[in-house]
């Protein structure tokens, strides 16, 4: 608890073609398990992807799924942390 997980969050972000999308933004989300020492948004790269800055856990221990959305599209869950 309260430590930085060794991996960053990452979203891609494709079209109905699975090409990626460039310059959207994703916001993540913990579950309530920590935050992002940056805040919980990013924007996707030329890959379509975004990464998030440092989750930090909370003070609970256990295990939490992470969520990745957009403005646009609908809540992406990530795999269990």
């Amino acid at each position: 608890v309260t430590n930085a997980f060794p991996n960053r969050l990452q979203a891609k972000v494709t079209d109905s073609f699975g090409n990626p999308v460039p310059g959207v933004t994703v916001t993540f989300g913990s579950g309530g398990a920590g935050s992002f020492s940056f805040g919980p948004t990013a924007v996707t790269g030329s890959n379509g992807i975004a990464e998030s800055s440092n989750l930090v856990a909370g003070t609970t221990a256990g295990t939490f799924t992470p969520t990745a959305s957009t403005a646009s599209l609908s809540v992406v869950n990530l795999p269990q942390v």
